[in-house]
């Protein structure tokens, strides 16, 4: 479950990337890999 919820938002970045100035992306992209991290660390009875 987890693995999908990141797979759709880096879909979702990947949509966005071109049309925000590179800053907003940098921004985007620290936030996306912020719940990834983690969802990797938590044990897989959270997911």
């Amino acid at each position: 479950l987890a693995r999908q919820v990141i797979r759709d938002t880096g879909e979702a970045v990947r949509r966005r990337r071109g049309t925000a100035p590179a800053h907003t992306e940098q921004l985007l992209q620290g936030l996306v890999a912020d719940p990834a991290r983690r969802a990797a660390s938590a044990p897989a009875s959270a997911a």
